[in-house]
């Protein structure tokens, strides 16, 4: 051991994290891998939401929020998995963007719970006017034969133009320079009319736009004259500067001077996002629109464009201001959100929604939630009723997938036919504000968690995630599991459900196009041991690493952690095996690998 430890050199970091996305054929040694920012009481570090990306000539100029992949959690540690919900979808059809222009994808474009979201599925509705439905699956995960799959299966109850007194809508247009483009403006124009046909006659339609000058073309008019507000979004013209924010509080003043008591008061901002004047930095837009949570008006961002996307403030917008957010890559889309699934887009049934889910630790020894990075609460979060959190649309289907691993053995006989987990939903009304709670266990013997068409169909879609990310959990993933799986298990869906259909044709091109990284063979396994439980890293065989890279992968940025006794930070360092003295600095990946942290303050 101290042999293969003693020759190294020192990598940078982002060699060892692109280097660490490689997944043995076998499936690997064990589970655990990536850090996120956690520490090991479960709890979240803070990401940075400055933090972008931009990617490839075609597209230089897109950017994205950071995502780091969850990692998994001991349920000795922390049995409890917090994170809001919301009715985003906009990653699936920017990846959809992106696949048909044959062009890589920004690892942090792809949001597997937004992937997963972006269907219908057909899991039954609410019944006796409860506010959700909740089921589940299990099955063994296709690309890890350590650890099971587990779908946690949401739906929203539905509603429509008859329970609320009238729509009040401002439609906020960006007509900058930037959207000139036939995918941007032109779309607008083209959905536009059949937007309004299915309106009732008597909505409020405002038009707002917004390029170097705010200009309110249409306040409160029927939609009933529709000529009239077509003419106006006909007129328009794309030219000079962005100043969003500016825009976003005329459209929210114009929404309140047209209120309607007991209606859907909402603005929908159509966008690249490429603000450019005045404010626009994610804190400014963040304290923009959370300075009108309690006005009663709701926020759709539609996001518009390539080039020059910026998909960081589609989403800050949507994720702080009571708001919906989709990508329009083509008429299709834009007929699907603001025609086909309006309701879903426009009416919200249940506000500042947040989730746990349990894990008997009898039962359930460690689980990794799939997606929802930038969605995850603490406790405090979770119980504070006070706390924003997401919406969700009428009849809103939610999956939620963790990765799990099955105890060897049950203690004793009672745990036997005790809960395997429980999920808690908590969520307010959107007119009365009055809290309320769902909530549902379910027990490993419980027949009803027995694989479907729409669990195979799920799995499907977080397998070909792993693959566009590259992602250290991907270990067995391949194409050719993914279209396998679809044709055999989930046929009856794909000649039903033309959108599912496209979905597989989307995978064969990614494949063809060379768009997607297949596990190789070549990597080792790092086991790394330390008082608070046990990492494992996969990276591939003959690379270097030092001792502050280890740390900072264990640990996250803090490169320790914090007693919770006396709020001081405990420090690490690397060593061969638990009775050296001296610390490691640097060592080679020759084969597979353990190391220990031990405190040293």
């Amino acid at each position: 051991m101290k042999k293969i430890l003693s020759a190294i050199a020192i990598m940078t970091l982002m060699v060892v994290f692109a280097s660490c996305t490689n997944s043995r054929k076998d499936g690997g040694a064990s589970l655990y891998e990536p850090d996120n920012g956690m520490i090991e009481d479960g709890t979240s570090s803070q990401f940075d939401y400055e933090f972008v990306h931009n990617w490839g000539d075609q597209f230089l100029g897109e950017n994205y929020n950071r995502i780091v992949e969850n990692q998994y959690v001991y349920t000795n540690k922390q049995q409890e998995s917090y994170f809001s919900m919301d009715s985003f979808t906009a990653s699936y059809s920017n990846l959809r963007r992106y696949i048909n222009y044959q062009t890589k994808i920004p690892n942090d474009a792809v949001r597997t719970d937004e992937l997963l979201n972006y269907f219908n599925y057909d899991f039954g509705g609410p019944e006796n006017d409860e506010m959700f439905s909740i089921s589940a699956n299990l099955g063994s995960t296709p690309w890890n034969e350590r650890t099971q799959l587990l779908t946690i299966n949401i739906k929203a109850k539905e509603t429509d133009q008859g329970n609320y007194t009238g729509n009040n809508i401002v439609f906020l247009i960006d007509v900058s320079g930037s959207m000139a483009s036939t995918n941007k403006l032109n779309l607008i124009k083209a959905v536009f009319p059949k937007f309004l046909d299915a309106l009732a006659p008597t909505d409020k339609i405002s038009i707002v736009t917004y390029s170097n000058k705010i200009k309110i073309l249409a306040n409160g008019v029927y939609a009933d004259e529709k000529e009239a507000l077509k003419k106006v979004v006909n007129g328009l013209s794309a030219t000079g500067g962005t100043a969003g924010a500016d825009g976003l509080e005329k459209a929210y003043n114009v929404a309140k001077s047209n209120y309607i008591a007991g209606g859907n008061n909402r603005v929908i901002i159509a966008s690249d996002g490429d603000f450019n004047i005045g404010r626009y930095s994610q804190d400014d837009l963040k304290e923009l629109v959370e300075n009108q949570l309690n006005s009663g008006i709701y926020l759709t961002t539609l996001g518009f464009g390539m080039g020059n996307y910026k998909d960081t403030t589609m989403e800050t917008l949507a994720k702080y201001g009571n708001g919906g957010y989709a990508y329009i890559d083509n008429l299709e889309e834009a007929e699907k959100v603001l025609v086909n699934d309006l309701n879903k887009t426009l009416y919200t049934v249940a506000k500042d929604v947040k989730s746990c889910v349990t894990f008997n630790p009898n039962v359930v020894k460690a689980y990794r939630l799939i997606g929802y990075e930038n969605k995850q609460l603490t406790k405090d979060e979770f119980n504070d009723v006070n706390k924003d959190a997401g919406e969700i649309c009428s009849g809103h289907n939610t999956i939620v997938c963790y990765e799990i691993e099955l105890c060897e053995d049950t203690p004793n006989s009672d745990d036997a036919d005790s809960d395997m987990f429980s999920v808690e939903i908590k969520y307010k009304d959107p007119k009365t504000d009055v809290s309320s709670v769902f909530s549902r266990s379910f027990k490993e013997t419980d027949e009803k968690l027995a694989v479907t068409e729409e669990w195979y169909f799920a799995s499907a879609i977080i397998e070909f995630s792993l693959l566009i990310r590259d992602s250290s959990y991907k270990f067995n993933a391949s194409c050719k599991n993914i279209l396998e799986r679809l044709a055999v298990n989930c046929k009856n869906l794909l000649e039903k459900d033309q959108l599912k259909e496209e979905f597989y044709q989307l995978v064969k091109k990614a494949y063809q196009c060379n768009l997607i990284t297949e596990p190789v063979s070549e990597d080792v396994l790092i086991t790394i041991i330390y008082d608070a439980g046990i990492k494992y890293i996969l990276c591939e065989k003959g690379m270097t690493i030092n001792s502050s890279k280890i740390l900072k992968y264990t640990f996250g940025k803090n490169n320790g952690l914090f007693d919770s006794t006396t709020n001081e930070l405990i420090r690490y360092a690397v060593f061969a095996d638990m009775a050296c003295t001296e610390p490691l600095e640097e060592f080679t990946l020759v084969e597979d690998v353990t190391i220990f942290l031990k405190p040293i303050n």
